[in-house]
């Protein structure tokens, strides 16, 4: 959340890079850490599909969000932008 604050309000460019690499180095581990609790928290028979599952959303997600931010930004200007280049 700080790395999204400074990367919103501080209007230099070195820092907004420094914070968005940070926040990609942080959220990295994430998808791996997703599986090893979906590994722990599911039983054995259910492991591949949740998975499967989980990583085709992960591909339908970043097929439709570029889509999805290009229209809204097509509809209400590139102000719209900032706030969702580091999601």
């Amino acid at each position: 959340m700080a790395l999204l604050l400074l990367f919103w309000l501080v209007p230099a460019f070195i820092v907004s890079a420094v914070a968005v690499a940070l926040l990609g180095f942080f959220l990295g581990p994430l998808f791996p850490a997703a599986v090893m609790a979906t590994t722990t928290l599911l039983p054995k028979e259910l492991h591949i599909g949740a998975i499967g599952f989980a990583a085709a959303c992960g591909g339908a997600g970043s097929a439709f969000f570029p889509f999805a931010v290009g229209a809204i930004a097509q509809a209400h200007g590139v102000q719209v932008l900032p706030p969702i280049v580091p999601a």
